[in-house]
């Protein structure tokens, strides 16, 4: 992982958790003690550096093209909003 990916993430942590205690303060109609705030934001740190280090060290290393035989690496195949065609597929089923 580059430095510049590490930053970024450290930044989308630090506003995922202000937003969770945020949400907090509105859903219980009172601010979180700073207290909270630092022990939840070091609890999300070592939850996320740990599975990420776990599965570091228990999963094999992924290829550098993606996987996937044939042509160009990759097996995507189809536009990018086939998702969404499949989706609704399966939905007007029911």
């Amino acid at each position: 992982m580059s430095v510049g990916t590490c930053v970024l993430t450290r930044r989308r942590r630090i506003a995922a958790t202000a937003q969770g205690l945020l949400l907090r303060s509105v859903v219980t109609l009172r601010m979180a003690p700073p207290v909270f705030a630092g022990i939840s934001m070091a609890a999300t740190a070592v939850l996320l550096l740990g599975w990420r280090a776990l599965a570091a060290a228990k999963l094999p290393p992924v290829a550098a093209g993606g996987g996937g035989g044939g042509k160009g690496g990759s097996n995507r195949k189809g536009g990018p909003l086939e998702f969404l065609q499949l989706l609704f597929g399966l939905t007007t089923r029911w």
